[in-house]
């Protein structure tokens, strides 16, 4: 199984506190085609990594459901999630970070080490293997965090914000490398990202969140013959849904801060 859709059916999710609840998720619907690279879209508080959470099954639901396109095998993991900060194990090697994964289903050393190297190599940390994170940037680190979701051939990928914390041009770099990676392996990839540029550059499909609580306000497919990555200069159709989008998102913002005026 290389690669899994699924379908969110109402989902909704509340956190307690203390006595106060807080609806993160209300009645989120959409669905993920095997192999399609969807990013959702949305301001902080719109429930996006509480629903990457509930996708890799780290939550539950408090209403709804996930319904995946396969049974999950339970000899493996069905997911890898990525998130912004690096996540690496300060006391491992770059190799042995990025094959933990592999370690931990009981691969070989022999073949894990391969396979590590094979994606190094992808990211262009070729020659890094040997070496331990604190010598590496956090760029760097960033992409050890990529290789190892990639390396362990999970079907569904799940990335929060994995390039937020980067300058401009190693965003760039790493927005690239993904794009190849994901054609390489096509692995179904949901990816969360702030940025609309972002989204116009990596996905099939761009699925807006509003603010608290987190609802799908809309869903924009781009075409599918369009060049893709940050260096390409988008068609116009891809304009105009980056427009809507702005759009969307800017309406979002003024309906909040109209809220918390009255």
């Amino acid at each position: 199984m290389s690669e899994l859709g699924f379908r969110c059916e109402s989902v909704s999710h509340a956190f307690s506190n203390r006595g106060a609840t807080t609806v993160a998720l209300r009645d989120v619907s959409f669905s993920a085609q095997p192999g399609e690279f969807i990013c959702l879209v949305g301001p902080s508080g719109s429930g996006k990594s509480t629903l990457l959470r509930i996708l890799a099954g780290l939550l539950q639901p408090s209403s709804g459901r996930v319904i995946f396109s396969e049974e999950a095998d339970a000899t493996r993991p069905a997911t890898a999630l990525v998130f912004q900060e690096d996540g690496v194990f300060p006391w491992m090697t770059v190799r042995e970070n990025v094959a933990f994964g592999l370690e931990m289903l009981g691969v070989s050393k022999a073949e894990r080490e391969q396979r590590a190297d094979a994606l190094l190599s992808d990211v262009g940390l070729a020659n890094l293997g040997s070496s331990y994170p604190h010598e590496l940037s956090v760029g760097m680190r960033q992409r050890v965090g990529v290789a190892r979701a990639f390396v362990a051939d999970v079907p569904l990928l799940l990335m929060d914000e994995p390039f937020g914390a980067l300058d401009a041009l190693t965003r760039r770099v790493m927005q690239e490398q993904l794009l190849r990676l994901w054609r390489l392996h096509r692995h179904t990839l949901v990816f969360v990202t702030h940025d609309v540029e972002e989204a116009i550059a990596l996905a099939d499909r761009i699925v807006v969140f509003t603010d608290r609580p987190g609802r799908v306000l809309r869903e924009f497919v781009l075409p599918a013959e369009r060049s893709r990555g940050p260096s390409t200069e988008p068609m116009p159709e891809v304009q105009e849904i980056s427009r809507q989008v702005w759009s969307l998102l800017l309406g979002g913002v003024e309906d909040a801060s109209a809220r918390m005026e009255q």
